[in-house]
């Protein structure tokens, strides 16, 4: 018999050829170590079925039973329980039974306790949960401990994607952590409300303002990541926005190293603000970085290839300021990259004009004549390895 995780986890990967037979019998003895009276013997065997449900095999069977052990005085026990939970109530009757357990734990003195039903009750809840259980989260965000203000505040998020109807007395909960004294719950909110403006800006339209000011002090590149995607889903919500974003945006565009961070931003400028001609200048300008060589003498595709997808929405509004780049979108037309050549392509044939057609034509039949001898000699190579 397998006395612990340790060894079940070494028996699998010593029985390569028979596994399956081994993971059955192992499963056979789990089920009576599951009804034994002590509960560090039903922990050690629940330890042992999540393992095996990360193989693939199913341990709803022992939802009962992982309950039990979610209800143990002793902490040590508590936290397997919980973290089975997670993969064995897949029965929401199951998860509903637990209701009382979770807002008991939840709001216990003893964080690691609450902090374990937090983090499960994200996993777990159905829609009945999160009504339930959401008035007993919020309290949470007020802490004294930052750790778990941060775990009530993604538990939140995550019972309002059950539980919708719960964001008019949450959101006001969730705004004041924008200002909390601590920068990673800071960096929390800023996250968790990047996806939900995400996935109904209307509801967000009266906090601009506080996303303004975080955006104008904020000196983290991965919170001026989410700010700024937020700032595109909001700006066709309220036309005054464009204007006052322009030099906070202009401002990253021309000082900001970060790559992502630059993205986000002309994506913003290309997507919510199209008639800033000057700003978009600035942005194209700064996209020849997605384009150009690293510090060991390679190129980031995924970057210009992102750089392309970019330089295409620009020109359905400003064609001239991509012309300006024509240069640098023909040399995409020699890459090695399949993907990238086609979307190359695609801007070429829109920057056509009467005055360039002659050029462009010469320059695309150098490439065809170019491209189609590469094919034979690849083809000779072929027949001399044959």
């Amino acid at each position: 018999m397998v006395k612990n995780l340790h060894e079940l986890v070494k028996g699998v990967r010593a029985h390569k050829d028979d596994q399956e037979a081994f993971i059955q019998t192992s499963m056979g003895n789990i089920r009576a170590e599951i009804k034994d009276k002590k509960p560090d013997v039903r922990a050690i065997a629940v330890q042992k079925l999540t393992y095996l449900n990360l193989l693939g095999h199913d341990i709803s069977f022992a939802a009962f039973d992982i309950l039990s052990l979610m209800s143990s005085p002793k902490f040590h026990i508590k936290r397997v329980g919980y973290l089975a939970c997670v993969f064995a109530f897949t029965n929401p009757q199951a998860a509903l039974m637990s209701t009382s357990l979770f807002q008991k734990d939840i709001a216990s003195t003893d964080v690691h306790e609450a902090s374990v039903a937090l983090s499960s009750l994200s996993s777990v809840a159905t829609p009945d949960m999160a009504r339930q259980l959401l008035p007993h989260v919020m309290p949470l965000m007020t802490s004294s401990k930052p750790y778990l203000r941060k775990r009530a505040i993604v538990c939140t998020y995550r019972l309002l994607l059950q539980y919708p109807e719960g964001l008019r007395d949450s959101l006001q909960h969730l705004a004041k952590r924008l200002g909390d004294d601590s920068s990673s719950v800071r960096m929390v909110t800023i996250n968790v409300m990047t996806e939900l403006v995400l996935k109904n800006p209307k509801n967000y339209v009266k906090l601009i303002p506080t996303f303004y000011d975080i955006l104008k002090q904020s000196n983290n590149n991965w919170s001026l990541i989410k700010l700024v995607k937020m700032f595109a889903v909001l700006l066709p919500l309220e036309p005054r926005l464009s204007k006052k974003l322009e030099k906070p945006i202009s401002n990253l565009v021309k000082t900001t190293v970060a790559k992502s961070l630059l993205f986000e931003c002309i994506r913003t400028t290309v997507l919510g603000m199209p008639d800033k001609a000057e700003l978009m200048r600035e942005s194209v300008e700064k996209l020849s970085l997605f384009f150009g060589e690293r510090a060991d003498g390679t190129r980031d595709q995924n970057l210009k290839f992102l750089g392309l997808v970019i330089l295409s929405k620009v020109l359905a509004v400003h064609p001239r300021i991509v012309a300006e780049q024509k240069p640098m979108i023909m040399d995409c037309l020699d890459d090695p990259d399949v993907t990238i050549r086609i979307q190359a392509l695609g801007l070429v044939a829109g920057l056509v004009t009467r005055r360039n057609i002659k050029e462009t034509v010469t320059r695309l039949m150098e490439h065809t004549k170019a491209d189609a001898s590469t094919k034979e000699d690849k083809k000779e190579e072929e027949k001399e390895k044959e």
